[in-house]
């Protein structure tokens, strides 16, 4: 068996990632980015049939923490895209009171596949999360010291490539 074969049943056995990361804080604001491509040990880089990325942008504004995330993930067939998927995030939080304050995030997904030369693929959806988050120093004597309300949507049609919390409907939804 060559090398190459062993991992030929991915998703089912562990998978190595071959790629950079990169981080800057300034105190005033944190930027992270990070781009990687699955491949086995003994791979070389012009096999790779996939490649993922993801970038983000901390930024507190006094008593308002804004954040920004972009992530990218395409797949390749004889080095030509075949598949890409694209999300976008914004999220703040924002404290208005000391221990009180209120959070969302907002998101948005591309997703494209050229499945056949004439069967394009392309859909689209939008995610979102708002909420009133609470909490109390451990001394202060209060009977609750951490409460969190939220309400969050999702899309039928988002899909972050990246993530894997879209598999939490209920609904039978994928």
């Amino acid at each position: 068996m060559r090398p190459d074969e062993i991992f030929d049943d991915y998703p089912h056995r562990l998978t190595f990632l071959r790629g950079a990361s990169f981080k800057l804080d300034q105190g005033s604001y944190n930027f992270e980015a990070v781009a990687a491509t699955p491949l086995d040990l003994w791979s070389r880089y012009e096999r790779a049939n996939s490649a993922e990325g993801a970038m983000r942008l901390k930024i507190p504004l006094n008593d308002l923490d804004l954040g920004f995330t972009t992530t990218t993930k395409i797949g390749l067939t004889k080095s030509r895209l075949e598949a890409q998927n694209q999300v976008g995030a914004i999220d703040f939080n924002y404290e208005f009171i000391p221990g009180t304050s209120v959070f969302g995030e907002f998101a948005g997904s591309y997703t494209a596949v050229k499945e056949a030369i004439t069967l394009h693929t392309i859909y689209s959806g939008m995610s979102g999360k708002f909420g009133y988050a609470y909490s109390a120093p451990k001394d202060a004597g209060y009977g609750v010291q951490n409460a969190e309300v939220y309400a969050a949507y999702m899309d039928k049609n988002f899909y972050p490539g990246l993530s894997n919390y879209r598999y939490t409907r209920n609904d039978g939804s994928p």
